[in-house]
């Protein structure tokens, strides 16, 4: 038995060279970034892959937001188990506009 890991990767994705900028994640960072400067987007919550593999996480809301926020996730972590199965090539980040 080989020591070596085998890592298979999404389907549509590529690896990324540390250092090297991802340009679709910058531009949905700056979106929300200036969405967020103008008072757009209240709470956030999110998950993250850095290019050495390393997966994060993070949340920030008031009391309201939370329910509206577990649904969401339930929508996303439903449409990553569509990609990952072949069944959803779109991968809008945003579906508010």
């Amino acid at each position: 038995m080989s020591d070596e890991r085998k890592v298979v990767p999404f389907p549509g994705c590529s690896p990324v060279a540390p250092g090297e900028p991802v340009p679709e994640v910058v531009a949905i960072l700056k979106n929300l970034l200036e969405r967020a400067e103008r008072g757009d987007i209240i709470a956030i919550c999110g998950s993250l892959t850095t290019a050495d593999r390393l997966i994060g996480q993070f949340i920030t809301y008031d009391q309201p937001e939370l329910f509206a926020m577990i649904g969401a996730l339930a929508c996303q972590q439903r449409r990553l188990e569509r990609m990952v199965d072949g069944e959803d090539e779109e991968a809008d980040y945003d579906d508010l506009g």
